[in-house]
């Protein structure tokens, strides 16, 4: 048997590679209201976009033009919906909590 190397992404096609590129974007501008936010965390999630998107769209070493989109919803839409449900107040460098707040649990003084 002769082993055969399979790309996990067809990293070598530069029209497929746009193709996700493009699809990874048009999530950002989905999710801007959030991405505003966040915005070094949409930057590294569109990163990570990019990377799963191609693996996730790419069958036998060959990109599939017709999983783009799907996969780019899934790996980027999961990620954002998650971070966007928190409260922003934890992205905020200049944030005070509340003298009366506390956190409730067990280790608490």
């Amino acid at each position: 048997n002769q082993f055969q190397y399979l790309a996990p992404c067809d990293d070598l096609n530069e029209e497929f590679q746009a193709a996700i590129k493009a699809e990874c974007t048009n999530r950002v501008h989905f999710w801007a209201d959030c991405c505003r936010s966040v915005s070094e965390e949409c930057i590294d999630m569109q990163r990570d976009c990019i990377a799963d998107t191609c693996v996730m769209s790419t069958i036998d070493g060959e990109g599939q033009f017709d999983l783009v989109r799907e996969s780019a919803i899934e790996a980027f839409d999961n990620a954002m919906s998650g971070l966007c449900s928190l409260p922003l107040s934890i992205y905020d460098p200049y944030y005070v909590e509340p003298a009366d707040a506390h956190c409730g649990n067990e280790w608490e003084q």
